[in-house]
């Protein structure tokens, strides 16, 4: 019986480090892809990529103008917590200004504050284009939720607030470089919403093509 008992806590063990081994090789690859664009970095004394650790607000709205193709904005930032000597007041005044985020309903963006999940999917859905989309979804944070995870970008099932960790928030960046964008167009004196997917004549746009 001890000899089961031992095979058996063997075998878990060994599954629970191939688990471990697995998610951390998935969070690495996904630093790797964005390292090619420039949107991480730089690596650290050892020659690695951080993958572990929160995200800073501030830090996860630079990724997001770097993936976007965005240039700095130099203009004054329009957050009263956000200094025109913060060292990323340009961009998230660019992001702001192309509605990627839009603060903390105060007046204030929080730039140093760790992000959660949720802040997250909502910077990256609007990024892609998709904000129409989560706000017919109930807006924010279940539509955004929902709408990020029927683009793929996250493979969980769970509505997660917690602060997000560097490495899901490296897949969660690499899976969206792929995702076809949305943008509006006026038609006949109306807004309407196209993905840019390739089909019914139009062109196929990603993250991934505007930084290629």
């Amino acid at each position: 019986m001890k000899k089961i008992i031992s095979i058996l806590l063997s075998a878990v063990l060994f599954l629970s480090i191939s688990i471990s081994v697995f998610a951390e090789s998935e969070k690495e690859m996904a630093a790797k892809e964005l390292e090619k664009y420039g949107i991480v970095g730089p690596r650290n004394y050892l020659g690695e990529l951080t993958v572990d650790g929160p995200v800073t607000r501030a830090g996860l709205t630079k990724m997001l103008v770097l993936m976007s193709g965005l240039t700095p904005e130099s203009k004054p930032c329009e957050f009263t917590d956000v200094p025109a000597d913060h060292w990323a007041s340009v961009y998230i005044s660019r992001a702001a200004a192309f509605g990627i985020v839009n603060g903390m309903g105060d007046g204030t963006f929080a730039p140093d504050e760790h992000v959660t999940y949720q802040q997250a999917m909502k910077m990256v859905v609007c990024a892609l284009g998709y904000g129409v989309d989560a706000e017919r979804r109930g807006g924010y944070p279940h539509g955004y939720v929902m709408t990020a995870m029927n683009l793929g970008l996250t493979p969980s099932e769970a509505i997660m607030t917690e602060n997000a960790d560097r490495g899901e928030i490296m897949i969660m960046l690499a899976n969206a470089l792929d995702v076809p964008i949305m943008i509006a167009k006026e038609v006949e004196n109306k807004t309407i919403y196209k993905v840019l997917n390739g089909k019914d004549g139009e062109s196929f746009v990603t993250m991934r093509t505007r930084l290629e």
